[in-house]
């Protein structure tokens, strides 16, 4: 009688490797970069667990994300807080635009 030993799970991609987990992050980094570029709002709720965060889309977008772009200088909240020395609820990305200069005669 033959016994066939357990089989061996290989996955085709690590995902716990250091690199994988990088470029993962850096795709779900340019999604929510796209995202926001095209008008989305980044929206912070507070629940049981903490801040939750979401796009206006619909896509939910992790802590370390979200925080990561609310201390970009091309994201600004937009002022809606509950208390006048509190962080905003929601944040947009904003564009600079060179003013033009005119000269009146």
């Amino acid at each position: 009688m033959r016994i066939n030993p357990p089989p061996i799970h290989r996955s085709s991609e690590p995902s716990s490797s250091p690199r994988r987990s990088r470029l993962n992050q850096l795709e779900k980094i340019a999604t929510v970069l796209d995202a926001m570029k095209q008008g989305a709002a980044l929206h912070c709720e507070f629940g049981r667990s903490g801040a939750n965060w979401k796009l206006s889309n619909g896509h939910s977008v992790t802590d370390d994300i979200a925080r990561r772009f609310i201390a970009h200088t091309a994201v600004a909240g937009v002022g809606d807080t509950l208390f006048a020395d509190a962080t905003p609820q929601t944040f947009r990305f904003i564009t600079h635009k060179k003013q033009r200069s005119t000269v009146y005669d």
